[in-house]
């Protein structure tokens, strides 16, 4: 979605937030759901929300949950998964209001891993993952 111009939306739309492609205001909020996707696509091998089109896209942007992470790859720890999902809800309310807290959450979630020398999911197993057949 490349246009430009009043009440029209721009960017990529797999990895828009609800609040973009409803093109209503955005704030940091925003990002932090495009921060999420990412996490999970790296970690799953796939979009959380995938569609033949971008209006099926933003459908299921909109009204639909993705898959949790923990049944495309058993590997992720429970507590990066309630990261990512925390990352991934549709109101911005229910959001982490500043990037500085998901920041610290995430260095928390990495921490307690490698104190616990529980693995962070390999590249084997995303390599595994939906796309790579």
């Amino acid at each position: 979605m490349a246009q430009t111009g009043l009440g029209l939306v721009v960017g990529t739309v797999f990895y828009m937030s609800p609040e973009q492609a409803l093109n209503r205001e955005v704030d940091s909020r925003s990002d932090l759901f495009s921060l999420g996707i990412v996490l999970y696509e790296s970690l799953a091998g796939r979009l959380p929300f995938e569609g033949d089109t971008q209006t099926a896209i933003v459908d299921r942007l909109v009204h639909h949950e993705p898959t949790p992470l923990s049944r495309l790859n058993y590997e992720v720890p429970a507590r990066l998964e309630d990261t990512i999902r925390k990352l991934l809800q549709k109101e911005p309310g229910a959001r982490e209001p500043r990037p500085t807290r998901t920041s610290t959450r995430c260095e928390k979630t990495r921490r307690s891993l490698a104190c616990c020398g529980a693995p962070l999911p390999s590249a084997e197993r995303r390599r595994q993952a939906a796309w790579y057949p």
